[in-house]
């Protein structure tokens, strides 16, 4: 059975901008871009404001984040290690050797992750050590006391540059997995 569609036509027809040969070129013409040296500095500089905007609005949602976590500690809704986590504070050592990071956020994506867990366990050797982050307590809770003692699961941090900048200092992942249930190009 031959398909009616090429890979090359499925792309142009998802994706304006994926060409052909499968490298993303730019959708418009190269005649509207400004190739002078001020065009250069320009996008250099609304780059560079774009990212201390964006770290400076996710460093003033911290106050607000850091009160909700407290207050779910002393409700009793969750424990101080868990707030600990959520602010890129792990309380777990990190294990000697290359550590694979994977997250996914419901019980569904870790799931679908188990799969490719178990086969990095089996592909490489007991140095090996698989990270699983999950933003849903339930996964948390089954998945924490069902995995191999190479596998730590913990709460993923807060989406904030400080907690991120916490939580890859002390776990140095050497590749990063993501599961997600759809992707926005």
């Amino acid at each position: 059975v031959q398909p009616s569609v090429t890979l090359d036509q499925a792309c142009a027809a998802s994706l304006p901008c994926f060409n052909s040969a499968q490298t993303l070129v730019p959708a418009d013409t190269p005649e509207q871009y400004d190739h002078s040296p001020f065009g250069a500095m320009r996008d250099e500089l609304l780059a560079t404001l774009g990212s201390i905007s964006c770290r400076a609005a996710s460093l003033l949602g911290l106050p607000r984040h850091t009160l909700q976590l407290l207050y779910g500690a002393y409700s009793g809704q969750e424990s101080p290690a868990d707030v600990l986590e959520r602010l890129g504070l792990s309380q777990l050592p990190r294990p000697n050797g290359p550590v694979l990071w994977f997250h996914a956020v419901s019980l569904g994506e870790s799931a679908v992750a188990l799969p490719l867990i178990f086969r990095c366990l089996l592909e490489y050797n007991e140095h090996v050590h698989v990270l699983l982050t999950t933003g849903a307590s339930e996964a948390r809770a089954l998945l924490s006391t069902s995995l191999p003692p190479r596998v730590r699961v913990q709460y993923v941090p807060l989406d904030n540059h400080l907690c991120m900048q916490l939580f890859l200092a002390h776990w140095r992942p050497q590749a990063c997995i993501l599961m997600v249930r759809h992707m926005q190009l």
